[in-house]
């Protein structure tokens, strides 16, 4: 792939629910970008991401040369593969719907459903591709690979254009000799009016070996643009909406004191195969910002329950994983788990913390603001830049003070031990958990436990979250099965 020409795919939409259950590419006509499909997108499923294939000389990359060869374009996809791999449908329409059965066989067993809009007549005829790629102007198997907007657009707006529609036609006519030795799997749906019904079938008799929808709308065709239409906007819905959700361990994570589920988002697009990572959101921050927070670590652990009821449901398998504040609150999760839902949490990761019946012995509340910020700060050995600015300081810093009153307060109820398997994690160069702090969670466990040293100070885990995942991934396999599902 050239590393001229980077960000071939534009994140679309992102989904509003994590975790992200399928992700959505859309493959656009020629000349145009993936934001002419924008408008596809909007009544998909909260919990879809849509990505949009973006070639060169358009939209953000309308500086760059056009020209893209069939093979950077199947390499690029492993741009959407470094947000995690999902399962996925695949859509095109006109130059777009000769592009996906490629990219779906490259996805192969990861491509759910494919779904062709205005599939070209002349897919068969790469020398047609070819010819108009050389001509002065747009021909008829062109003419067939733009958006209806493009088609209606001024004449010397199209012209401007020609470059950019010379280099889809040569794209185009590489895809062409390409779909010759393609079959695919997954279902297809496709999407044409009724006057091309039967050569889109035919263009795709040979190379298709699941089911094969077809859904000709009157007025359809080559006469009405894919996002006006009814039809494309519930087959998008239905094929994303049936695509289960993969079922796996469920990593839940739990943040430090003033950090919110949002730290753990590009967590979940490193996520181990077989693995979902899921932030547990606390009241008073992000999108929880309008609730009162919690001061107490055990109603704080009491608050989390639905969220992990949902998580059960969906993954059947869960871990946890705590980062200081995090930790005691996992550690009081934990014994509400099992005791709810026997059998569900195979292991909880303890993260740069004092054992939880041990306690802080450095405090910082109490302190004015400008002494509580350098406090909390040498505690962890870490500049966050957001509290240098006024407003930003002021936004944060009551979430911030309520967390670290809360974690100072903590102590663990006497004698109470938890029998789920545990892993404490720590920096090699922490100063504020020392090695003999953090073995002293020994006496907390009746069941087996481990220990591990990263790189890193007490907040490593911001440059180490593939270590960390490692860890997990390593011992986590033998999670116990959850009996039934989260009530």
């Amino acid at each position: 792939m050239s590393a001229a020409s980077p960000k071939w795919w534009t994140l679309v939409r992102r989904a509003a629910r994590e975790p992200v259950r399928v992700r959505l590419l859309v493959l656009p006509p020629a000349g145009t970008g993936p934001a002419s499909l924008r408008p596809l997108v909007t009544g998909l499923p909260d919990d879809v991401e849509v990505m949009g294939l973006n070639l060169p000389g358009r939209e953000r990359r309308r500086g760059e040369p056009p020209g893209a060869g069939l093979a950077d374009v199947l390499a690029s996809l492993r741009q959407p593969h470094d947000r995690g791999r999902l399962p996925t449908v695949v859509y095109g329409h006109r130059l777009g719907a000769l592009l996906a059965p490629l990219v779906a066989a490259e996805l192969d067993d990861e491509c759910r459903a494919v779904v062709l809009s205005d599939f070209p007549a002349a897919a068969d005829d790469r020398r047609t591709f070819a010819a108009e790629a050389e001509m002065s102007g747009v021909g008829p198997a062109g003419t067939a690979l733009l958006s209806q907007e493009l088609l209606a657009a001024d004449p010397a707006e199209r012209q401007a254009l020609l470059p950019v529609l010379r280099a889809d036609l040569t794209l185009a006519a590489a895809a062409s000799e390409a779909l010759r030795a393609v079959r695919l799997t997954a279902p297809v749906t496709v999407l044409t009016g009724p006057d091309h019904a039967q050569s889109a079938v035919d263009a795709l008799r040979d190379r298709v070996c699941g089911p094969v929808e077809l859904l000709a709308e009157p007025h359809g065709g080559h006469g009405t643009s894919s996002v006006d239409r009814p039809v494309t906007l519930a087959a998008l819905r239905w094929t994303t909406d049936r695509v289960e959700r993969v079922r796996g361990i469920g990593i839940l994570c739990l943040p430090f004191a003033g950090g919110g589920a949002g730290f753990f988002r590009s967590w979940s697009r490193r996520a181990p195969t077989g693995h979902t990572v899921r932030g547990l959101q606390l009241p008073g921050r992000e999108n929880r910002i309008l609730e009162e927070a919690v001061t107490d670590v055990r109603a704080a652990a009491e608050c989390l329950l639905p969220q992990v009821a949902t998580a059960i449901d969906d993954c059947g398998k869960v871990v946890l994983f705590g980062h200081s504040l995090g930790a005691a609150l996992g550690f009081e999760l934990a014994l509400l788990i099992n005791r709810r839902w026997p059998g569900a949490l195979g292991h909880l990761y303890a993260s740069g913390s004092t054992a939880p019946h041990c306690g802080r012995t450095d405090h910082a509340t109490g302190l004015d603001d400008d002494a509580f910020v350098a406090r909390v700060r040498g505690f962890a050995g870490h500049h966050d830049a957001a509290l240098d600015d006024p407003e930003l300081r002021e936004l944060l810093l009551p979430t911030l003070r309520t967390d670290v009153a809360m974690h100072e307060a903590y102590r663990a109820e006497p004698g109470v031990q938890l029998d789920t398997p545990i892993t404490v994690l720590r920096g090699q160069h922490d100063e504020l958990v020392s090695a003999a702090e953090a073995a002293r969670w020994a006496e907390v466990a009746a069941g087996p436990i481990t220990s591990v040293e990263l790189t890193g100070g007490h907040m490593y885990l911001l440059d180490q979250a593939e270590a960390v995942l490692a860890v997990i991934a390593g011992t986590a396999a033998a999670v116990p099965h959850a009996e039934g599902k989260a009530t």
